[in-house]
């Protein structure tokens, strides 16, 4: 009971987008490679974002395996009480 308008050997209607290999910024790629160094202004505050995002995952992935610990061993607490 299929549906009659889709079939697997069917081709995609149009090809994937092409992405282009030239690092010098080519107009189909979304973020192209700057042309020259920044200046250390600029290098900093990407740095100090840098460090506060991955510090935010960090501490996001440390709650979560937290959490999840708790949450287990009030799991097998009540479990075991259930089956004494």
């Amino acid at each position: 009971m299929s549906d009659p308008q889709i079939h697997r050997n069917q081709k995609p209607s149009a090809p994937p987008p092409k992405i282009s290999s030239n690092g010098g910024g080519g107009s189909n790629y979304p973020n192209p490679r700057e042309r020259g160094i920044p200046d250390p202004a600029t290098l900093r505050d990407q740095w100090r974002f840098a460090i506060r995002q991955y510090s935010r995952w960090y501490s996001q992935a440390w709650g979560t395996a937290i959490l999840a610990g708790v949450s287990f061993f009030a799991l097998e607490t009540s479990l075991i009480d259930c089956n004494s």
